[in-house]
């Protein structure tokens, strides 16, 4: 799995710690924080083994997405019994956001990162709107609207000139604009992980679609097609029957008022 940090997007955790034999299986109980602050939400860790002189004893492993509360989260790990022999071993964990969402609905948002919530609002029994839920503000990014709009620009131009040129060949962007990143994760022994991450409008978006695939290859290969058949059927492009047509939520039942997709 490549990780790397990008200023804007996130950031990666590196730790590592000294221990001594140790059984088959064991579990770490860690604490994430993230800007400063206790981190919550699903996250994708990745943990290797090293010995006292920083040479990879056993390694990768990566777990399903693993929840952390309060910055709290416990993982169980199993390097296999040969490689604790009593020697030194020292940990390193690396972790990031699951599935890169959080970054690209950030972007799409202007810089605000919302806590998702499931329902939009509470209709009483006779169809009255009885309460909205609004999503609380998880964070801002801290930076200016000039460089998320030189972000957005420059994601735009991935899918018309970059590496998601050849995936969208054809795609007609004149009627959605289409803004996203390939990735590539890689796993050592394994094929790699194929990424792509999306939003759309461009300049005034109001979704974000990521897609990962296991084992199937680069991004631009498996994960890229995989969202642009997304994007044909939300706005019904290509052939296909619109799931939104026009891009637009179904209103609130009862009110006659349009969602605001967060």
């Amino acid at each position: 799995m490549k990780l790397r940090s990008i200023a804007v997007l996130g950031a990666f955790l590196f730790l590592a710690f000294a221990g001594r034999a140790q059984t088959t299986a064991f579990t770490y109980q860690g604490q994430l924080n993230s800007s400063n602050a206790p981190a919550s939400g699903l996250y994708d860790f990745r943990f290797r083994l090293f010995d006292v002189n920083s040479n990879l004893v056993a390694g990768p492993l990566t777990n399903s997405p693993t929840g952390v509360t309060n910055g709290a989260f416990i993982v169980t790990l199993n390097f296999g019994a040969t490689v604790f022999d009593g020697s030194d071993r020292w940990l390193e964990i690396a972790v990031r956001n699951y599935g890169n969402t959080n970054a690209y609905t950030a972007l799409a948002d202007g810089g605000t990162l919302y806590s998702p919530r499931i329902g939009e609002a509470l209709v009483s029994p006779s169809g009255k709107l009885a309460q909205k839920i609004n999503p609380p503000v998880i964070r801002h990014l801290p930076v200016g609207s000039e460089t998320l709009a030189y972000i957005r620009s420059a994601l735009a131009g991935v899918v018309t000139q970059g590496t998601a040129a050849g995936a969208f060949g054809g795609f007609p962007l004149n009627k959605v604009c289409v803004a996203g990143k390939t990735g590539t994760a890689e796993i050592e022994g394994k094929n790699a992980t194929s990424v792509f991450a999306s939003f759309a409008p461009c300049q005034h978006p109001r979704f974000v679609v990521v897609v990962m695939l296991p084992n199937s290859g680069y991004g631009a290969d498996a994960a890229a097609p995989a969202v642009r058949a997304i994007w044909d059927g939300i706005y019904g492009l290509e052939g296909h029957k619109a799931a939104l047509p026009g891009g637009k939520l179904p209103p609130i039942p009862g009110t006659g008022k349009a969602k605001v997709q967060r």
